[in-house]
């Protein structure tokens, strides 16, 4: 297997562009925010966080993981060009004098079982107030045991809170491709299931670039070659918005 381990990257930035919603984001101008349309329930507050709370009372710097497949990384296969690395920058950015450190723990492949043992070890080794776990994909393109899927991420969920930390899970991005050879639904509503939990909450990464698709807005598989690889640095960039959002409105008002 082939693993990309990124080195923490800390991430101090000053101020914060493009999508928002809730009262504890800055205003943008609505030019920049029609730039990366999202309809309000993707990034509206669904939960409770206390991981991620109780790090933004401390008013002190806190760790970010976020373990995954390939899906986590850019369209160049860069850390630095993925979703998820922008989405805590713009975070960070949305909170003035907050330093976020990211570690980013992603392998080509992997199944969310893998991607459990990788995080036990990272909870054993590090505090991180909030993880960030994208899967779905891999299990519904192997037919993984959807009763296994589940119990996994239950485990997950158990570690996480163990370690007083506080979990965004992330789903799989919508492609006509993948839907006409495999059936992703068992997985994602495994998923919403386990997002109900306390400290749990779901990035419907899935439903939000299928609204993309369906208005037009954003096809990376309708897109011509020349132009596939600006949609998709786009595509990473209003994920990472839209992320970021959510994250901002389950962090609430606690400064």
């Amino acid at each position: 297997m082939n693993w990309m381990r990124a080195a923490a990257v800390c991430l101090f930035v000053p101020a914060l562009m493009g999508l928002a919603s809730g009262p504890d984001v800055p205003d943008v101008a609505p030019a920049a925010e029609a730039s990366c349309p999202a309809p309000p329930e993707f990034v509206a507050h669904g939960g409770d966080l206390p991981g991620l709370a109780s790090a933004m009372a401390e008013k002190r710097g806190f760790g970010v993981l976020a373990i995954g497949s390939a899906a986590m990384l850019g369209p160049t296969g860069s850390l630095s060009d993925a979703f998820t690395h922008r989405a805590i920058e713009f975070f960070a950015a949305s909170r003035p004098g907050t330093v976020v450190t990211l570690a980013a723990r992603n392998a080509r492949g992997a199944l969310a079982s893998e991607m459990l043992t990788t995080l036990r070890a990272e909870l054993a080794a590090h505090p991180y107030p909030l993880v960030l776990w994208q899967a779905g994909a891999v299990e519904a393109l192997r037919s993984v045991s959807v009763a296994g899927f589940r119990q996994t991420l239950a485990e997950g969920v158990r570690l996480i809170a163990q370690a007083h930390g506080s979990l965004i899970l992330i789903d799989s991005q919508f492609s006509r491709l993948m839907q006409s050879k495999v059936d992703v639904a068992p997985y994602q509503v495994v998923m919403r299931e386990i997002a109900g939990q306390p400290g749990v909450v779901l990035f419907r990464r899935y439903d939000l670039t299928r609204a993309w698709v369906d208005t037009g807005w954003i096809d990376l598989e309708q897109a011509p070659p020349a132009e596939r690889q600006k949609a998709a640095d786009r595509l990473n960039e209003c994920l990472g918005r839209a992320l970021a959002v959510l994250i901002g409105n389950e962090a609430g008002s606690v400064r």
